[in-house]
Formats: structure tokens, C-alpha cells, sequence
């Protein structure tokens, strides 16, 4: 956890060794500099400023954000910020500013964004329809080709429950209970299930389709 404690002014009192490490000023840096000048980056310094003299002003802290602040190369680090105003016998109120680097959930964050979007564009190509569900059978993503062959648009789908849009009768026209659908059944029990069976377009039309439904898992348990 890095702190950092400074004065009204901006000026650093305090400077402890994760804050060395997160920002990359040593303690003989920072002490005496302006915390403004150390990590606060130019386009966010007035606002800092002003939200720092009402800090004081009113003597409370402000809620916990997350910040992208500036690293003694001039890079960018993020970080989780709690902010909070605490009397002190040697400096008076003092500002102490308590940072939690999240550098590595950033990149974390930004692979899977990148793996989502790979899918994506993978999906979108493929010729075949694909759409999948909650555990509820509430579609949660089609591919264009999905659509294509429904007849519905995205809107008309997402969100809405499957087996009653578009797989709620037979080939003969008699009901087909969620309860039998093959996607309900997998949903239920995690085993992967292949059969041919028959959809329904938006305009009421039937065709025939080849099912392969597969679970997706999330720690174990199907997602």
C-alpha cells in the first residue's frame, strides 16, 4: 500500500517505500517537492488542486477512485486512490493519500478486451449460426449468420429466452416444453449434446437445423 502524506500546499511530509516502488521517486525526491509536480499529471492538476483545498476546507477525505498517475519516467500507472484528512501533532492537517497499484489487473483487463474482440471477429465470420445463453436460455450473443437465418435482428433477440423465440414447437406443431429443450437439458447437467431438430423464423417459417450445444464452464460450474 502506498502512502503519501502532504501538506495544504502540496508539499510531501511523508513518502513510504511502495510509493517508491509504484512511482519511482525515492524518499529523499519526494520529501520536501510538490506532490503536484511528482505524479499528478498537468491535464488533472487543477482539478486535483481544487479537490484537495475542499479536502482541508471541510476536513474529511472524498470517495475511493481509481486515478491514472504519473511515474517519475513520465509513464502512466494506475492505481486505486483513497484520499482522507488526518490531524497531526508535528504538521497539522495532513492529506494521506493511500494508493493500490493496478497495473497488472489493467493488463489483465486489457488481454481479455483484446481475446473478446478476437472472438468477435472469429464469430461474425463464421458461415454457420452461433448464439449462446444463460443458464436461463436468455440469449446472451448471435452471430450475423444466426440472425440471417432467423430472420430476426440482434435486438429482437439478446436477452430474450430462445427455446421461446424461435425452438418453442415441433416439426408436427405440437408445444415443445422448455423443460425437453436439448440447450435447457445442457444448461442443467454440463454434457455436450448433438442431434438435428428444426428452428422457427420470425415470419413462422420451419427449418431444419443441426444442434451442437456445448457447456461453457467459469471455476467449475457451468456459465
Amino acid at each position: 500500500l502506498a502512502i503519501q502524506g502532504y501538506t495544504p500546499d502540496g508539499t510531501v511530509v511523508y513518502w513510504n517505500h511502495a510509493s517508491q516502488n509504484i512511482y519511482g521517486y525515492f524518499v529523499n525526491d519526494a520529501v520536501g517537492a510538490s506532490l503536484y509536480d511528482l505524479i499528478i499529471p498537468p491535464e488533472m492538476r487543477h482539478k486535483v488542486e481544487v479537490g484537495v483545498r475542499w479536502m482541508f476546507e471541510n476536513r474529511t477525505g472524498v470517495p475511493a477512485e481509481r486515478l491514472s498517475l504519473r511515474h517519475k519516467d513520465g509513464h502512466l500507472v494506475d492505481v486505486f486512490s483513497t484520499h482522507v484528512v488526518v490531524e497531526t501533532a508535528e504538521h497539522g492537517p495532513l492529506h494521506l493519500c493511500l494508493d493500490v497499484n493496478l497495473t497488472e489487473q489493467v493488463q489483465a483487463e486489457k488481454a481479455l478486451l483484446e481475446s473478446e474482440v478476437r472472438q468477435r471477429i472469429i464469430l461474425n465470420a463464421l458461415g454457420e449460426g452461433v448464439f449462446g445463453t444463460d443458464t436461463n436460455g436468455c440469449c446472451t450473443f448471435i452471430n450475423p449468420a444466426g440472425l440471417a437465418l432467423l430472420g430476426f435482428s440482434e435486438a429482437e433477440v439478446i436477452g430474450r429466452n430462445t427455446h421461446s423465440l424461435f425452438h418453442h414447437h415441433h416439426a408436427d406443431g405440437t408445444l415443445y416444453p422448455q423443460s425437453e429443450c436439448p440447450l435447457w437439458l445442457t444448461a442443467k447437467d454440463g454434457k455436450t449434446r448433438r442431434m438435428e431438430d428444426v428452428f422457427w423464423r420470425k415470419n413462422g417459417e420451419l427449418f431444419q437445423v443441426r444442434l451442437t450445444i456445448t457447456p461453457t464452464l467459469s471455476e467449475g460450474h457451468i456459465s
